[in-house]
């Protein structure tokens, strides 16, 4: 009978050890069922990063073209204004050669009218 109690006995402390090991290991399972969700999480957020990435690829790619576009139009405006300049230049040298003409006209009749003057008397 005594053997047979300290059968129970080791058995109960068997049982206890196994209990706590188990108790142990369903903690270490949830830690590891957290990590792999923590894992699960970061590669979705990893996968929709990529997905992020590229959308925001194809964005800069559009931006780019825009830009290009931007840069051509800008391009074809600054020779509108360079062809603008030089008309306006030569606009500014006709009539500068105009009012030049104009005082040369005047100097020519105001001595006309001298010398016509000059001649009456």
């Amino acid at each position: 009978m005594m053997e047979l109690i300290n059968i129970i006995t080791e058995l109960k402390k068997s049982s206890d050890s196994i209990s706590r090991k188990c108790v142990a290991l369903r903690r270490k399972t949830r830690k590891i069922s957290r990590q792999a969700e923590i894992i699960e999480k970061n590669i979705s957020l990893m996968d929709s990063s990529n997905i992020s990435t590229e959308l925001m690829l194809a964005i800069a790619q559009k931006d780019m073209e825009q830009i290009k576009n931007l840069d051509k139009s800008i391009a074809e405006i600054s020779k509108g204004l360079e062809k603008q300049a030089n008309g306006i230049k030569r606009v500014s040298t006709s009539i500068s050669q105009i009012e030049k003409a104009t005082q040369l006209n005047v100097a020519i009749s105001e001595q006309s009218s001298i010398s016509s003057t000059e001649e009456k008397k």
